[in-house]
């Protein structure tokens, strides 16, 4: 006896007793009755009549088709013993199954290999001008098991149009490879307003996006996937901005779980060789200037623009509401409830502008975010960057060997970041990012109430390390770049007007800034960098007064790590950063490119040939009229220094204990 058989017995047994009187149960209305008799699964066997019958060498468009009409019960003749509310349709297991057109999926399908994995790819008469292989827009309760989709570099797998819906969707054990198109915008899975997601133990290959999430999305789940570093675009993302069609329907996604996924960024297209034959190369990297192509007019611009458009490594996880997506009027909204954690991710160990990856986490306007017990490594610019979030914590990754700096917040509201480890950050592959101080953790824009406590802020860096730009005669030494961390600094607090994360211009300071204990060791400059001073440094086992004679004498050559403990317990208040404009010619003075800022006082660091630190103070401003030219208390006596040797002059302002 069947299990449908069995429960018709079971309700007439119950409603024989019930006529009897012999028991008393309550009244089972016929809408009771119904919601029982659901029928078993049915199986559409590809293999079997009529859908065999169908099959042309191995085009299955019309097998599959009549399949998930028999499941939907749209037809009647042959009509196998289906019960007309879907189905399970069975693919051939080791076989290459094609499609001819566009298949429009119905409710309650699962598509499932019968043994191992089917593949299911696009024939050489597929229509140019139709983009998915399947139209899954509208519905619900779908199923794909063991499935290899192939769009033979020309086509998405799956997707929804964005003013439609779907609901209860599982990709499980599938393969996605070759969605590519020329716009570079093809994806393995493509959804909008989708609700009940999972895609799990799935691997991506060979395409532009992995899984991508468009306007508002609920309880989305990707877990234990594989990406491949052949993506060209973002293996996972989810953008949510509204349109200006429908400019009051909100776009964001809700309560998202990324977890135990594998992804492997591989490199981009390098604007750096591309440009080399149009730009000066900087004078003091050698490196090609790009800071020169700005605008429209500028050498190489159409080239650098296009690059930028598409053709950088992508990040590896993206979220955002904004992103300058929004059209101008409308609301952003915001991601709520995002949970990221287990991800092992690694860049491809290049510079930014090198063909090296964006950041590898870049998480934005999200309320409610954890992200733990993730690895960071190689990207070409953050490992992490966290923007226009609030409610976050950041805890136990592990982040190292990124371009610039390892974990960076901005415009955050309430962060926790604890117990993470921040390690040889600052690699300047490309040798670009010699312009402010990196280091393993940055606070920047109207960051408030970040907590950060127990972190393990680590810089091993080499003898001779490339802190400062180096003189390259023959070609671009990026071998040399990689080798070497060069953080300045373990945790940076950074006032407005800096450059911020992006290259632009940092708005807005942090406030209330909460620095606990955590380990430093190895930064070039020291642990701590603050430049506002509402940062409060309590319980550092290292703190100390400000910098004696005993603690960094006068005229002192110090080495990378010896101005720690110096440093800890004091904020910068203002900091300058220049060249000297000519080499040392007269006992106790410099002059710089531009001395504006500076005051009586400050301390002031000058380069050495030898990649030390000349540490003193500035005695006097102004010297002979010279806004430029500064006294200082002592030379670097025997030394040499040329135009060109950089120069930091700092100002330190007691903060709370």
């Amino acid at each position: 006896m069947n299990y449908l058989n069995r429960l018709i017995f079971t309700l007439f047994f119950i409603c024989s007793l019930s006529a009897s009187n012999e028991y008393k149960v309550p009244d089972i209305s016929e809408d009771c009755i119904d919601s029982f008799m659901v029928a078993p699964e049915d199986i559409f066997d590809l293999q079997a009549s009529p859908y065999i019958d169908l099959v042309t060498g191995n085009d299955y468009t019309e097998a599959i088709k009549l399949a998930i009409n028999h499941a939907s019960n749209l037809v009647t003749d042959p009509n196998p013993s289906g019960s007309g509310v879907g189905g399970i349709i069975l693919f051939p297991g080791n076989t290459t199954v094609e499609i001819s057109t566009s298949i429009t999926l119905r409710d309650n399908i699962t598509f499932r290999a019968s043994h191992s994995k089917a593949t299911i790819t696009i024939s050489n008469n597929f229509p140019t001008n139709t983009a998915t292989m399947f139209a899954i827009g509208n519905k619900k309760n779908l199923v794909f098991e063991n499935i290899i989709f192939d769009g033979a570099s020309k086509k998405t797998a799956l997707s929804t149009f964005l003013d439609q819906t779907i609901d209860n969707i599982s990709f499980i054990n599938c393969e996605f490879q070759e969605m590519l198109n020329n716009n570079r915008n093809a994806a393995a899975i493509s959804l909008s307003n989708a609700t009940n997601v999972t895609v799990k133990d799935c691997l991506f290959k060979t395409s532009d996006f992995g899984v991508r999430l468009d306007k508002k999305n609920h309880r989305i789940r990707i877990e234990n996937n594989v990406f491949e570093n052949t993506l060209t675009k973002n293996p996972i993302r989810i953008l949510g901005v509204r349109d200006s069609v429908t400019p009051s329907i909100a776009a964001f996604s809700s309560d998202i779980w990324i977890i135990g996924n594998k992804i492997d960024i591989g490199r981009g297209d390098s604007i750096i060789e591309e440009l080399s034959e149009h730009l000066p190369r900087d004078p003091e990297t050698g490196a090609v200037d790009i800071s020169a192509v700005n605008s429209p007019g500028d050498p190489g611009f159409d080239m650098y623009d296009d690059w930028r458009e598409a053709r950088f490594a992508p990040s590896a996880i993206y979220l955002t509401c904004g992103e300058g997506n929004t059209p101008v009027g409308i609301p952003t909204d915001n991601h709520v409830n995002v949970i990221i954690e287990n991800n092992i991710v690694n860049g491809p160990d290049y510079g930014f502008f090198d063909g090296g990856s964006a950041d590898l986490y870049s998480l934005k306007d999200i309320i409610n975010l954890k992200l733990n017990n993730n690895t960071s490594r190689n990207s070409g610019d953050l490992g992490m960057s966290i923007e226009r979030s609030s409610n976050v914590i950041v805890s136990n990754n592990t982040v190292e060997r990124n371009n610039s700096s390892g974990i960076a917040f901005t415009d955050v509201k309430n962060p926790i970041i604890i117990n993470n480890i921040v390690a040889n950050n600052a690699l300047r592959r490309d040798l670009i990012y010699n312009n402010v101080p990196y280091g393993e953790i940055l606070i920047l824009g109207t960051t408030t109430n970040a907590l950060i406590e127990g972190n393990q802020l680590l810089c091993n860096s080499s003898p001779g390390d490339i802190s400062f730009p180096i003189n390259i005669t023959e070609g671009i030494d990026y071998t040399r770049a990689r080798t070497s961390p060069t953080s300045y600094y373990g945790i940076m607090i950074r006032r407005e007007g800096t450059e911020d994360n992006g290259g632009g211009t940092s708005i807005g300071n942090p406030f209330a800034t909460k620095i606990g204990i955590n380990n430093y060791s190895g930064q070039r400059w020291g642990a701590i960098f603050n430049e506002v001073s509402s940062t409060q440094i309590t319980e550092n086992f290292a703190a100390t007064a400000f910098p004696t004679d005993e603690d960094l004498p006068e005229g002192s050559w110090v080495g990378n790590s010896n101005l720690n403990n110096s440093a800890l317990g004091w904020g910068v208040i203002d900091r300058n950063q220049d060249v000297l404009a000519v080499g040392i010619t007269s006992e106790n003075t410099i002059i710089l490119g531009d001395a504006s800022g500076i005051q009586v006082q400050d301390i002031i660091g000058i380069e050495l040939p030898d990649f030390n630190v000349h540490w003193t103070t500035v005695s006097e401003i102004n010297v002979d009229g010279n806004a430029n030219a500064l006294k200082i208390l002592d030379d670097p006596t025997g030394d040499i220094l040329n135009a060109g040797a950089r120069v930091v002059a700092l100002r330190w302002k007691t903060v709370t204990q």
